[in-house]
């Protein structure tokens, strides 16, 4: 009798949570990226605002999104991809938190910066234990996946995000974001740890790039006004 080789693949009380938390968390911040926009007449009419301090409740976001997701990969992959993930979860939630409870449009637009690079961690982790979970086609499925709800958060987005502005204000609508990026955070614990310690960081280049990007947004922002 021959014994079967030692299996190479998780233990499954740690792999079967990974997929559906980081869809989970795929799917809010896509949905938290489209939808937005539908919150910004009821946002502008509250804070007796318009133009460049209101359109930076969605471009904030936005430019924090692009500019931190390399930097949080880089950063998952040397102190801990779980632990990017969970503790960018909650970055996330709480941008949406303090979003909801603003008092100015100021406040708002700080928020919603740091609801990016909440977001944008919960992304670049997220692929990553996706990655050092899963194998071969398993592996392919799970990218698949994590395309394919994006896609669908993108889509639905402004829909959803609409009926929530709907049926709860735009305060609720954000406070709805905040519950649920806590509860992906809270499932991100429950997650396997992995890290790539090898290599290091090109902080140098990651700051010149966030700071380039940022100037290039603002610039686009401010021109109308500006000239």
């Amino acid at each position: 009798m021959t014994s079967s080789p030692p299996s190479t693949k998780p233990a499954t009380r740690t792999a079967t949570p990974t997929l559906p938390v980081v869809l989970a968390a795929v799917v809010l911040v896509a949905m938290s990226i489209s939808g937005t926009a539908v919150a910004l007449p009821s946002i502008g009419k509250d804070f007796g605002t318009s133009g460049s301090p209101l359109n930076w409740v969605v471009a904030g976001y936005n430019l924090a999104f692009a500019a931190m997701t390399l930097v949080a990969g880089a950063t998952a992959d040397r102190v801990g991809r779980r632990r990017v993930f969970v503790g960018t979860g909650g970055i996330f939630a709480t941008g949406f938190l303090v979003t909801a409870l603003s008092p100015s449009i100021v406040i708002t637009d700080a928020a919603r910066i740091l609801s990016g690079i909440g977001a944008a961690g919960m992304m670049a982790a997220g692929g990553a234990l996706l990655a050092s979970t899963y194998d071969g086609p398993a592996r392919n499925r799970a990218f698949a996946l994590m395309g394919t709800m994006a896609g669908v958060g993108i889509a639905i987005g402004p829909t959803l995000c609409g009926l929530l502005v709907s049926a709860t204000g735009w305060r609720g609508s954000f406070a709805v974001f905040a519950i649920i990026g806590l509860l992906v955070a809270v499932g991100g614990t429950r997650l396997r740890e992995s890290r790539s310690p090898g290599g290091s960081t090109d902080w140098l280049g990651s700051i010149l790039f966030v700071a380039a990007l940022s100037i290039l947004m603002y610039g686009v922002l401010q021109a109308p006004a500006r000239g």
